[in-house]
């Protein structure tokens, strides 16, 4: 398959940091330790990648430490739950658009369709199509949202519970609030410079009615955040509400994603000493 031979060809390149027999002071990573990411059908290889089980024709590569997928992951729930080659534990920080259209975050399945004119040749009233774009999820009977997928990794990680991780996600959304207001403020000022003389009663309410905008701005969180308790191995996920399968110029999540990475290193780091 894909990974077979993803891993056949990277499992043949020799890693510099593996020659190298002093350890990180920094969280650089100097042995090799690779966390993998990448977006839609790259956060769908990252999670097949992660999940590799520890049966002879499945073995995870030892150098994986981390994975990182983002706008996709894996529904099949038997990849999960394998009793007679079970999954180690792996470090995840997972992140999903809540409003992705094309990897539903509820999950993408096989849906039925009861229209004549999507009959099969056999003569079937119905036909098997995905809720998802492009027939996505298309061989999964059911749907796993990718809140039960963090679920499922947190079981892996042997968790004892999963809590909203309001720390990390306070940071982003006061971070998103402030650049509100201060957009808010500017826009305010530049009415009132242009309207100095005079304020009308439209005015008036214009202004009222962007000051109970930006209250309910202030409300709307543009990410939630959950992480693992008393985990193996770091267990995080977060879905960006407002966000579709895409995250525009820039990947909002980037910081944090940066010092969960830095993190992950210096502890497999701390591993090897």
């Amino acid at each position: 398959g894909v990974v077979e031979t993803f891993l056949n060809v990277l499992g043949k390149q020799p890693f510099r940091g593996q020659q190298q027999q002093h350890h990180s002071q920094d969280g650089n990573n100097m042995r090799g330790n690779v966390i993998a990411t990448g977006f839609s059908n790259g956060g769908f290889l990252s999670s097949l990648l992660g999940l590799q089980s520890s049966s002879p024709t499945q073995t995870r590569p030892s150098w994986l430490i981390g994975i990182v997928p983002t706008g996709g992951y894996q529904y099949n729930i038997d990849l999960y739950t394998t009793i007679d080659s079970p999954v180690r534990p792996l470090a995840l920080m997972s992140h999903h658009g809540g409003k992705d259209a094309v990897v539903n975050p509820t999950g993408c399945c096989a849906s039925t369709s009861n229209n004549p004119s999507e009959s099969s040749e056999s003569g079937s009233s119905s036909s098997r199509s995905s809720n998802c774009p492009m027939d996505i999820g298309i061989k999964q009977a059911s749907c796993t949202s990718v809140q039960t997928a963090f679920e499922l990794w947190s079981r892996i990680n042997g968790c004892s519970s999963t809590i909203l991780d309001e720390a990390i996600a306070k940071d982003v959304n006061d971070s998103h609030q402030r650049r509100q207001q201060q957009q808010q403020t500017e826009q305010q000022t530049n009415i009132a410079i242009s309207n100095h003389k005079i304020l009308t009663h439209n005015h008036r309410k214009e202004k009222e009615e962007g000051d109970g905008n930006k209250n309910n701005n202030n409300n709307n969180d543009i990410v939630t955040c959950y992480k693992g308790i008393q985990c193996q191995e770091p267990t995080n996920f977060c879905l960006w509400n407002n966000e579709g399968h895409a995250w525009g110029f820039q990947f909002p999540g980037m910081d944090m994603a940066r010092i969960w990475m830095e993190g992950v290193f210096l502890r497999a780091e701390e591993e090897m000493m």
